[in-house]
């Protein structure tokens, strides 16, 4: 069945000569048997497969047997039907036959020729074989020889250089080197004399190990110059980690030669960068563990480890650590620099793929990356975690904290400076100082962070506990007496209580930020809050102090009064330093504005924002952050003078007393003084009015003493109160001053008599009181020197009198100390000075009223009446009344026409003023 192929009917062209194969055919189609094996998908496998399932075997057997016997019966009666024409095919068969026989013999004959030629071919070829095969032997045994020469040759040089011992000849002596050109030199020469023979050792036994182990002058060394060729490696590696340690760049540059001879420069420079990473790592890690162990001696035997002690010796440790692994890179980086490649004459850092790259700054990043990681993550930890506790020791010595770091970049600058190769100084160096402290301040950057919160917190907490505690004094009452309360208070307060705590925690953040500008900025906006909600809170407690008792609400304002001066001064003291055209941070000790923002008032009043902070914009670190730091500066000057204000204001509250006392004291004296000088038919005083006059001084000069004791003493030096104690000095010299110039006395300048004496000497007293007790000259010179005019101007006799005051008046250029000093002096107090000398007078033309009476006021008021009118004022009201009183005088006497006698000379001054007023 496997042979028989399916046949279809229409496959076949059947030709009417021929209707043989039709039959057959026809024959199989008709036999319903048989039809199957025409079918065009007959297949024998499937056929037999079907017939095994349907267990048809022998049925199919005879079915196949039956078309094989009827096809065969038809072949053979085809083949009996063309017998003729078969016939007719055998005579061509034989020509053929004869034809194919005729070239088998003519392709013998030429296969016997061309044995012939070869052999004549052959027989000069064979010597010439031989020969070629000689000369390849001999070759080979030529190159056999160079390599066994150069191994020895290589294995010999390190021997020399010491990397071969054993396994052959013993290493030659130094005489042996010396006269083969070599001598045994340093290590570092022998390593990078080594390198060379090492690179060749290792070619030679990687492209014919087999063939020298079978060489037997060789075959010995060979197990001893693989263990070298396996050390040499190695051992180029500790020499450059020795002289990386040792900062020998020397030792460095001959252990990097040798490793790129050995073409392994990138991969162990590599790791050791790796290794220099992983070991800052460790060293990070265990800086800022606080359960790791510190090994120290102790002090002494009673010392035990705190947390505190143990924090520091670890950071300080660590940065010791970082400090040589830095300094390791520094070095590595400078000498592949600087170190020449004698087959490319490049820098050996160019060997490394990406070419120039910086190694020390990629190091740089990584450490302080580790560094930020450590930090963010102590700065994550709960308070009362032990990593928490750390945070804390470092929060408070931040100053400390942050100097270490600072030292380590001091540090490695010095190691770049000091690597510096003299003739590459053109170069940049290997790293410089603004990108380590950029890379230490981003490092630091958490903590930082976390210090800047900590101190708002702190100073927060200060301030809501200092004013919690003054409220709660006010609201429960004074505790001890105002007596005992006054002597105690204000010293306590300068040493115990939280204001000083919070000035010193001003003067703390600016002192561990003053290296950076960021950490400046950050202070300056912290301490600009705290500034801001003193003020606030402040104005509250006022509020509450108006139901408070009247000791207690003074020994409160008093601890207000030197709280607002200690902050005002402080921050002005140190922001405002910033300041200044130059951008100096420091300022001259004895100069009073370089410790009070008085004189950066300019900030708040110029629009000119670069004349006040030029050196902002003009300094390179400050450039980005100017904008930022010149509105930070302003706020906090701004609230240091609200604050200055406050102060002010606080304290003229706290002295309102002593200026009812003052006031009263001075009514006193001028009623005293009055009544002293009234008796005018006498050429002296009664000795009861002198002692009343006395009495009034010493009780004006007792006040004084009282007010300083009691209140002045108790309040910090600063702006605030310096201005309150000034505007109390000029007010008190400016109302005695007129005093001084309404009280009337006779003109005795005729008979020689000087009453304004006694009137000068108590001035004297007074204004020496005003010094010791109150303001010194310094600060008040002008109102001093008023009140020395007066004393002179009420001693003056008239001749003297006459010529100064014209003088003044004309404002003519003399040269004379009294007419300077008396035209300092205002026009209302001299005319009061003239009323007053007129008054006294008896010869005057015209009927003058007094001081109090040209003012409309009762005697004992006129102080009061002078404290509140301006110089300007006294001089319009006095002129006014002595107009209008000139006018209804009667006129001059004459004789002949002529006036009879002049005017009084007092009355002649006073006329001058008026009619020039």
């Amino acid at each position: 069945p496997s042979g028989v192929l399916p046949v279809s009917p229409s496959s076949f062209k059947v030709d009417a000569r021929d209707q043989t194969l039709a039959g057959v055919i026809a024959g199989l189609s008709s036999d319903s048997e048989l039809h199957v094996f025409l079918d065009p998908g007959f297949s024998p496998e499937r056929h037999v497969a079907t017939a095994f399932t349907n267990q048809q075997v022998p049925a199919a057997l005879e079915s196949a047997e039956r078309a094989v016997t009827f096809i065969s019966s038809h072949v053979r009666d085809e083949v009996i039907r063309r017998q003729d024409a078969l016939l007719g095919e055998v005579e061509t068969v034989s020509e053929l036959e004869q034809q194919i026989s005729s070239v088998s013999d003519g392709v013998s004959a030429l296969v016997g020729a061309t044995g012939s030629v070869q052999d004549a071919v052959s027989a000069p070829y064979l010597p010439m074989t031989r020969a070629v095969t000689r000369a390849k032997n001999m070759h080979q045994c030529a190159l056999i020889l160079r390599k066994v020469h150069r191994f020895r040759f290589c294995a010999r040089r390190l021997r020399l250089a010491g990397f071969l011992s054993g396994g052959g000849a013993p290493a030659p002596s130094n005489a042996q080197g010396i006269d083969d050109g070599e001598g045994a030199g340093s290590e570092e020469n022998q390593l990078m004399a080594a390198a060379e023979h090492v690179v060749e050792l290792e070619a030679l036994l990687a492209s014919s190990s087999s063939l020298l182990e079978r060489v037997d002058v060789v075959k010995t060394e060979v197990p001893a110059v693989r263990r070298a060729l396996e050390s040499a490696r190695p051992r180029a590696v500790k020499v450059l980690r020795d002289a990386l340690v040792l900062k020998d760049k020397a030792s460095a540059s001959s252990a990097l030669h040798a490793l790129n001879t050995l073409g392994v420069l990138e991969d162990r420079v590599s790791g050791e960068i790796a290794r220099l990473i992983s070991a800052a790592q460790t060293t990070i890690v265990e800086g800022f563990d606080p359960n790791k162990s510190v090994r120290m001696q102790p002090k002494s035997a009673t010392e035990k480890p705190t947390m505190t002690r143990d924090g520091w010796l670890r950071i300080e440790s660590m940065i010791r650590s970082l400090s040589s692994y830095c300094t390791q890179v520094v070095v590595l980086q400078s000498v592949l620099e600087n170190s020449i490649d004698s087959t490319s004459h490049r820098p050996l850092v160019e060997e490394f793929n990406g070419g120039g790259r910086s190694i020390a700054l990629a190091f740089f990043q990584n450490v302080s990356a580790l560094l930020r990681d450590a930090m963010e993550t102590m700065a994550r930890a709960r308070r009362r975690s032990a990593l928490g506790e750390l945070l804390h020791v470092f929060m408070l010595d931040f100053a400390r904290f942050k100097l270490l770091f600072v030292k380590l970049a001091r540090d490695l600058d010095d190691v770049v400076s000091t690597i510096a190769v003299p003739q590459y100084a053109f170069a940049n160096p290997v790293v410089g100082y603004g990108e380590l402290e950029s890379f230490l301040v981003d490092a630091t950057s958490p903590v930082q962070s976390a210090f800047i919160s900590s101190s708002m917190e702190r100073m927060a907490e200060l301030i809501t506990s200092y004013f919690s505690s003054l409220g709660k004094q006010a609201r429960q009452g004074a505790a001890a007496s105002a007596a005992t309360a006054n002597s105690t208070f204000g010293a306590r307060n300068l040493a115990d209580t939280d204001i000083v705590k919070l000035v010193t925690q001003i003067g703390s953040d600016y002192l561990s930020s003053q290296d950076d500008v960021r950490m400046v900025l950050k202070t300056a906006v912290n301490v600009s809050v705290a500034l801001k909600t003193f003020g606030l809170k402040s104005d509250e407690l006022l509020k509450q102090l108006a139901s408070a008792p009247a000791s207690v609400a003074d020994q409160i304002i008093v601890s207000l009064v030197n709280a607002l001066a200690s902050l005002s001064s402080v921050a002005g003291g140190i922001y405002g330093s910033l300041a200044n055209d130059n951008g100096d941070a420091g300022g001259d000790e004895n100069d009073a504005s370089s410790h009070h923002p008085e004189y950066s008032a300019k900030v708040g009043s110029s629009t000119d924002l670069e004349a006040c902070f030029g050196f902002v914009s003009a300094n390179v670190k400050l450039q980005r952050e100017a904008l930022s730091f010149r509105s930070s500066l302003k706020q906090v000057f701004q609230n240091a003078r609200e604050l200055d204000a406050r102060c002010s204001k606080t304290c003229s509250r706290l002295m309102q007393p002593w200026n009812d006392r003052i006031q009263k004291s001075l009514t006193s004296f001028y009623l005293c003084a009055t009544q002293y000088f009234a008796q005018r038919d006498s050429s002296s005083p009664s000795s009861a009015s002198a002692s009343l006059l006395s009495q009034a001084t010493d009780s004006l000069i007792a006040d004084l003493v009282s007010c300083r004791v009691q209140c002045l003493e108790l309040l910090v030096p600063s702006f605030g109160v310096t201005a309150s104690k000034r505007a109390l000095a000029e007010r008190l010299l400016r109302q005695i001053g007129f005093i001084a110039c309404m009280i009337e006395y006779p003109n005795t300048a005729d008979d020689g008599t000087e009453p304004g004496s006694v009137l000068s000497d108590e001035l004297g007293r007074v204004t020496d009181s005003v010094e010791a007790n109150v303001c010194s000259r310094r600060d008040v010179s002008q109102s001093f020197a008023q009140v020395e005019s007066i004393r002179w101007l009420v001693k003056a006799d008239g001749t003297q009198l006459e010529r100064e005051l014209m003088d003044s008046a004309q404002l003519s250029r003399t040269t004379s100390s009294s007419s300077r000093a008396l035209r300092e002096l205002p026009r209302s107090m001299l005319i009061l000075h003239m009323v007053s000398r007129c008054s006294a007078a008896s010869t005057s033309t015209w009927q003058l009223q007094r001081a109090h009476e040209l003012a409309s006021v009762p005697v004992e008021s006129m102080p009061d009446w002078i404290d509140t009118k301006s110089d300007a004022d006294i001089e319009t009201v006095i002129v006014e009344r002595l107009r209008s009183s000139m006018q209804r005088a009667p006129p001059k006497p004459t004789v002949d026409g002529d006036p009879a006698r002049e005017h009084p000379r007092a009355e002649r001054i006073l006329r001058f003023f008026i009619e020039n007023s």
